[in-house]
């Protein structure tokens, strides 16, 4: 395969890891990397759609840490930072999943420092410390994330929280808000 395709040479490098072939994963990353030792970020965006989010992350998030790339003609930042952002998302909902809440919370928080205008990172940890039965931590989570974008799901998310949480009396503004927002539920 030619070196202008580092996005196959990655996968094959997957591949063959999983066969336990490292010498064969080592040539696919170096072919993957060519002449210039690193993967441009086509690639990189490539690997964490394509499901290969840690890997993906780990060469994105440098990018938009070191100010130098700013500067790069034709280098689009902010789509860089939704990717990563969606990426963290997937990755805090995988590991609630599979019971780890903890991971699933610093995921969403580092979603966050990606980008603290985007409503989901703030969501789903209002969702995972409910969840747990956190109620003020879920409140707080959820209050930021109307700030940010007053959905009804983050409504109803305070809503509950609240109601579980003993405050009664201060949730039902909030469902009877979801209501109005949704007058045939």
């Amino acid at each position: 395969l030619k070196e202008k395709f580092p996005l196959v040479h990655l996968l094959l490098r997957e591949v063959y890891l999983r066969q336990g072939r490292v010498r064969s994963a080592r040539r696919s990353l170096n072919a993957a990397r060519g002449k210039t030792g690193g993967l441009n970020a086509e690639s990189s965006i490539g690997l964490v759609k394509g499901g290969m989010r840690a890997e993906g992350l780990a060469l994105l998030e440098p990018v938009l840490a070191d100010k130098r790339y700013r500067k790069v003609k034709g280098l689009d930042l902010n789509r860089i930072r939704n990717i990563v952002v969606l990426a963290r998302i997937d990755l805090g909902k995988e590991a609630y999943r599979n019971g780890d809440s903890e991971t699933a919370i610093q995921q969403f928080l580092r979603a966050e420092e990606h980008n603290p205008n985007q409503y989901r990172p703030k969501f789903y940890q209002g969702v995972v410390h409910y969840r747990d039965g956190n109620f003020e931590l879920a409140i707080d989570s959820f209050r930021k994330a109307l700030q940010v974008s007053p959905t009804w799901r983050a409504r109803l998310g305070l809503a509950q929280a609240l109601r579980k949480g003993g405050l009664q009396d201060r949730a039902i503004p909030h469902y009877e808000e979801v209501k109005r927002l949704l007058p045939d539920n």
